[in-house]
């Protein structure tokens, strides 16, 4: 099966690279015999850093759709540009961005080079996701940091949840013991307060944020944009702890990479059920015309997991895993000044948890087993303006279909789920000279969700008239109807402004989003129960920057956000305890979450002759007002949410400290650490079990990263992610004490607190060069001192909720890459 899938994903790349060839090559011919009269008018030249030729450095004619890529040797040309006067803008990952003026004549071509430094701090990294236009990390008026390719590639990350854990303020959470439920956290708030975007789109639907950051693998990603604080002025609902920006592939240059990683999970740890395999392919290829006007990007992966069981009792801790993914991403020039850009992605994933892998599902005595099979699709549009006024159209669908099964030696545990996530854009940035820029805007996003499950036969019994035993009548068979769970449909409407006025001293920002939006919920009005809540909800944004010195800037900012009452994610995640299911009601008075978010930071970064340093302090702030929470009433085996407003509001409060430390080129270090409270302003009985502090929220947390390129092709690279002690429910029934007992007696569930987890990885990798690629071994090890939960609930009554720390234990892997560009 492993082998078939690898096959299926590398014939399909292979067929549309030589599809894609074939008509390209006809678009050029055709293009050849109709095009315009050329202009003869190009440009040409090198770009270097320190007297070393740098490839694959981006040329970009500013205000025009027109750009080209160095090649091998660091050279560049384009020609036939229009006659007149251009800003020519070379940048690269790693470098600064540098600009120059070029006045071009009729049939003449003009030398233009260009001499890079090397940008330790990436302040001239671009960012799009804090203003909703590309600008330099050093501009924006929020703080922005990025998740590059090639930190993802340094601790090895199979998926996106594997690797964003490394910047300030960012949590990466397992949430179940059987099928690994996951969320990320930003600020100590929980996930379903941060907005998840897909190229600058909100596509994480509510099924999608159930699995979804482990669903997406890491070579599909371009880089990855985290915005903390408020935003929701720019991207709507949610959007209240911060904005998380997945970032796919763009093809920029012709390149291909191929990358197969070997993992063993377990290796070395006692009381196990055995090490497990995990194997991963990623497969990816970009290329363009020779005149850069068409380019496509291909990728496509295959994991499988086999379930590992860390305590040995015969359930597992880590689930069956099978991802296949493939994508594409394709643009064509239409004009100088206009793109059509078009993307699609498939993922098909089968994950099982529980005991009994080898029988039906309903045959184990627990078994949590989701099938998803994800397509998305969406289409852009942009058209330059003017001198560089743009405007840009967008529009994206994403259709999720779930099969799964939450239960055990039951046929009622069966469930079927339709989620349909689609959204429609269009922004228009006017650019004021250098003083200024205004972003306006329109979407309408919504979402379709039906969640049930389906009819079940049951037999009856009867009473054998010999042996008085109790006897199945197989022929008495009834079918039962579907129960729907969740059946809602919500949409939403906004209208944005917000305006930058730019000084020698800074800049500042203003913003006002107005949202109009309805969830609808059909189950009720099914029953002649019709319930749509309709809301409105105006959301101001203010940024300030100050550049107190070229190396040292002070930022302020302010958001209010908000958070509709639809269902989420950890809805409809069911944990398997009993056997219980889940409905969500919305309450009759019902308002919808707001929230009041503030960050002050001080940035410092400098760069010296051999050795750089930046250090990022930021404070925040954020109160949350009408905070919503469920009443729970167990009927019949069903669970049922009623949504109502604690009468007390919530308040988050912290700082996140980033370190960036160059001490010689060939080593970088990086620190990043939080010290935060999340605190309900009054405790409540129903909440929290009574707790005041919020549940799974340490107070502290962060991570140290160190990249050392030893000599040549080697390179090792060293991860530290700690986790501090929190408070977690238990709503198992193994109690450690008396007084456990005793709650657990009265309904009720003990809270405990988790230990200090340090969880440390090492990557060692050679590479060297082969022809005209580069092939690189590696190999490592990830929580290397086995830094991991060691009181899980056993058996087939297990509390799967109760989980935290660490999402793997010991794992050590080897690999194998070839490819053009690492």
């Amino acid at each position: 099966m492993f082998h078939k899938n690898i096959l299926f994903i590398a014939s399909i790349i292979a067929s549309l690279v030589m599809l894609s060839t074939t008509l390209w090559a006809r678009t050029t011919e055709t293009t050849t015999s109709t095009k315009k009269p050329q202009t003869d008018a190009n440009i040409f030249g090198h770009v270097t850093c320190n007297g070393k030729h740098l490839p694959y450095a981006v040329i970009r004619v500013v205000g025009t759709t027109i750009a080209a890529i160095t090649d091998a040797t660091g050279h560049y040309n384009i020609i036939n540009l229009p006659v007149g006067t251009h800003t020519v803008e070379a940048s690269m990952l790693g470098y600064t961005t540098k600009r120059k003026t070029v006045t071009l004549e009729e049939g003449k071509s003009a030398e233009l080079s260009f001499e890079l430094e090397e940008d330790y701090m990436q302040m001239d990294a671009v960012v799009v996701t804090g203003d909703k236009r590309a600008v330099t990390r050093r501009e924006t008026g929020s703080i922005i940091s990025s998740i590059t390719p090639k930190l993802l590639s340094s601790v090895s990350a199979s998926t996106v949840s594997e690797g964003i854990s490394f910047a300030p303020g960012v949590r990466m959470e397992n949430d179940c013991q059987n099928c690994g439920f996951n969320q990320v956290r930003l600020n100590g708030m929980p996930g379903q307060y941060s907005q998840i975007l897909i190229d600058g789109r909100p596509m994480f639907g509510s099924v999608m944020g159930v699995y979804g950051m482990e669903l997406i693998p890491s070579n599909m990603i371009e880089r990855i944009e985290i915005l903390r604080g408020g935003g929701s002025s720019l991207y709507g609902s949610s959007a209240v702890a911060g904005s998380i920006n997945l970032i796919l592939r763009d093809p920029a240059f012709n390149t291909f990479e191929i990358d197969y990683m070997q993992g063993f999970t377990g290796v070395g740890v006692k009381g196990t059920g055995g090490v497990k395999p995990d194997y991963n392919v990623n497969l990816s290829a970009s290329m363009l015309t020779p005149d850069s006007k068409t380019g496509l990007s291909l990728y496509g992966s295959f994991r499988q997991r086999t379930p590992f069981d860390y305590d040995n009792d015969g359930f597992s801790e880590l689930p069956l895993l099978r991802n296949t993914t493939i994508g594409a991403r394709t643009f064509y020039r239409v004009t100088q000044r206009g793109k059509l850009s078009a993307t699609y992605f498939h993922i098909s994933e089968k994950r099982r948890g529980g005991n009994r892998f080898d029988s039906p599902l309903h045959c184990a005595d627990v078994a949590e087993a989701p099938t998803h099979s994800i397509n998305n699709a969406s289409l852009q549009y942009q058209q330059y303006f003017r001198e560089n006024d743009l405007l840009s159209i967008n529009t994206s669908l994403l259709h999720v279909d779930r099969e799964s099964y939450y239960g055990g030696n039951s046929l009622r545990d069966y469930g079927r789920t339709k989620n349909i996530t689609y959204s429609a854009m269009a922004q228009y940035l006017t650019a004021f000279s250098d003083w200024g820029s205004l972003a306006t805007g329109i979407d309408y996003s919504g979402e379709y969700l039906r969640d049930a499950r389906p009819g079940y036969p049951t037999y009856g019994v009867q009473q054998n008239a010999t042996t008085h035993e109790w006897e199945v009548n197989y022929d008495d068979i009834t079918l039962t109807d579907e129960t729907l769970v969740a059946h809602q449909q919500t949409y939403a409407i906004g209208l944005y402004g917000q305006f930058t006025y730019k000084h020698p001293f800074g800049s500042v920002t203003a913003g006002l989003r107005f949202d109009h939006f309805q969830v609808r919920n059909l189950a009720e009005q099914a029953k002649d129960k019709t319930t749509t809540y309709i809301g409105n909800a105006p959301v101001p944004r203010v940024s300030i920057l100050f550049n107190l010195l070229p190396e040292l800037q002070l930022r302020a900012n302010y958001a209010m956000g908000y958070r509709a009452p639809q269902v989420y994610d950890e809805e409809l995640h069911v944990g398997v305890s009993g056997a219980k299911r889940v409905t969500t009601r919305n309450s009759e008075n019902l308002k919808h979450e707001t929230s009041h978010s503030a960050m002050l930071s001080l940035d410092y970064n400098k760069t010296f002759q051999s050795w750089a340093i930046g250090c990022l302090v930021e404070g925040f702030y954020t109160y949350l007002k009408d905070a919503f929470i469920n009443e729970t009433v167990l009927e019949n085996n069903f669970v049922y949410y009623t949504r109502h407003n604690i009468k007390s509001g919530a308040n988050v409060y912290g700082a996140n400290i980033e370190l960036n430390y160059v001490p010689i080129r060939p080593l970088a270090l990086k620190l990043g650490g939080t010290y935060q409270k999340s605190e309900y302003l009054e405790t409540n009985k129903d909440l929290n079990e009574g707790q005041k502090d919020f549940l799974r929220a340490p107070n502290a947390y962060g991570f140290f990263m160190a990249q050392w390129k030893i000599w040549q092709g080697l390179a090792l690279d060293a991860t530290l992610n700690v986790t501090g002690p929190m408070k977690i429910a238990y709503e198992g029934s193994a109690a450690r004490n008396s007084e456990e007992q005793d709650l657990i007696d009265n309904g009720k569930m003990p809270i405990r607190t988790t230990p200090t987890f340090f969880d440390a990885s090492f990557k060692l990798s050679y590479s060297f060069r082969l022809a005209s690629s580069e092939l690189q071994f590696y190999t490592g090890v990830k929580n290397a001192f086995n830094s991991f939960q060691r009181d899980f609930d056993q058996g087939p009554e297990r509390a799967s909720s109760y989980v935290y720390g660490p999402m793997l234990p010991r794992t050590m892997y080897v690999g194998i890459k070839l490819g053009n560009i690492f």
